[in-house]
């Protein structure tokens, strides 16, 4: 099985109107809250994102240059 995954990451200021014919839900959290949410309740999450989040981490981490 092959899978592309599209996670969006980014930075904007203002109103985001989805269309709602392509996205079902969607929410904005700090990385770090992502993480935990994943660690503590990861039944929210699909087996793609959870497999996908690490190299986010990874990229979000060097572009901002965070540690931790």
């Amino acid at each position: 099985e092959h899978e592309f995954d599209y996670v969006f990451a980014g930075e904007y200021e203002g109103d985001i109107y989805p269309n709602s014919n392509e996205v079902a839900d969607y929410v904005y959290k700090p990385i770090v809250d992502i993480k935990r949410e994943i660690e503590t309740h990861p039944e929210k999450f699909t087996s793609w994102f959870k497999i996908a989040f690490p190299r986010i981490e990874k990229w979000w981490q060097e572009k901002y240059e965070v540690r931790g």
